[in-house]
């Protein structure tokens, strides 16, 4: 029992040294993108039914600093805003999937090759989404007449009141004190306890899974993707989040692509998504949304799995024992764990 607590209190600490400093680097450039790329910008962009718009969706979403949980009342405000099913339909894909500071998260845990084929693969997946979804539209326009929706709220207003966030006042604050507190209070509060319960579970799963699992999974990869889809849709998890998921999984013998899939699917698949996407896009639009997250996550994973198992790396602080954090590490792990404990504190009250 005390050999199991050691363990899993020091791969907490090594998964919290691979992915801490990259994190508050990537809340860092999303609140700064947040300051300067504006709401109704992102609305503008969004509205026609063309496949342009389809592929601005597809393309905005994936730098965005919204995770699943907050890209739902923006696509809502989205539809009211006139945007049509196919554009919301990619952005709901592109958002949550990737964003800054799992990209960036995704770099330190796994290589610059996994982080740049999880960019590419969520453009591609919601943009096939998008494209599928415009081809029902555009064969149902001659007979529906087309509503244009428009709210009678401020964008600021609505977006305040639906995403929990607090509003900025940038002329009366200074622009470090804004970009410090959008990212450390506006954005982390939503991935904060998603974030720690990812930590615990990893950290457990690296503590208890024998490591021979690996001669099974790598003989069964496509039952590991069914695996992992299944445990993808109960489990509530961000992007950033699942990242230590994903490390602890690979170490325990699940190949790359099926950390792939938990990471890609995981975001975009959970029940709670899953339920008001049905309510923004309808039955169809859900079966699509579904579709293809599934079937283009699956095929992703094989082509990591076939063709690019050996250029994903995992940290050598958490591959190699004998490999000691940096200062800057341990220093960007205990911010975090302060950070963490101040948003447990702020959401009791």
């Amino acid at each position: 029992m005390l050999d199991f607590i050691q363990s899993f209190f020091l791969n907490f600490w090594q998964l919290l040294n691979v992915i801490s400093f990259y994190i508050i680097l990537g809340l860092l450039i999303a609140s700064v993108m947040k300051q300067y790329i504006k709401d109704s910008f992102i609305k503008t962009q969004l509205g026609g039914n063309s496949k342009l718009s389809v592929f601005k969706a597809s393309l905005l979403g994936i730098p965005l600093p919204l995770c699943s949980c907050s890209v739902v009342p923006f696509a809502l405000s989205l539809k009211k805003s006139g945007a049509n099913k196919s554009s919301i339909t990619s952005f709901l894909i592109s958002t949550p999937v990737i964003g800054v500071d799992s990209m960036l998260a995704s770099y330190s845990a796994f290589g610059w090759f996994f982080a740049i084929f999880r960019v590419i693969s969520s453009f591609i997946t919601a943009l096939i989404a998008g494209f599928i979804s415009l081809f029902f539209e555009s064969k149902e326009k001659k007979n529906i007449k087309f509503v244009s929706f428009s709210t009678t709220l401020p964008s600021s207003k609505f977006d305040s009141q639906d995403c929990g966030c607090k509003p900025t006042n940038t002329k009366n604050k200074n622009f470090l004190k804004t970009i410090l507190e959008y990212a450390f209070y506006n954005l982390f509060k939503d991935i904060a306890k998603p974030m720690l319960l990812g930590l615990i579970l990893a950290s457990f799963l690296m503590s208890i899974l024998p490591q021979e699992l690996d001669i099974f999974l790598t003989q069964n990869l496509f039952l590991s993707y069914i695996f992992m889809l299944v445990i993808s849709i109960p489990l509530y998890i961000c992007a950033t989040s699942s990242i230590p998921l994903g490390i602890a999984l690979i170490i325990a013998g699940f190949s790359p692509g099926s950390a792939f899939v938990l990471l890609s699917a995981g975001p975009s698949t959970s029940m709670v998504t899953i339920g008001i996407v049905k309510k923004i896009l309808g039955q169809r639009g859900l079966l699509i949304y579904l579709g293809v997250i599934i079937l283009s996550t699956i095929t992703f994973a094989f082509m990591i799995d076939i063709f690019f198992a050996d250029l994903v790396e995992i940290n050598t602080i958490i591959s190699d024992e004998n490999d000691s954090p940096s200062i800057v590490s341990n220093i960007a792990s205990l911010l975090f764990l302060a950070m963490l404990y101040k948003s447990m504190l702020n959401a009791k009250c």
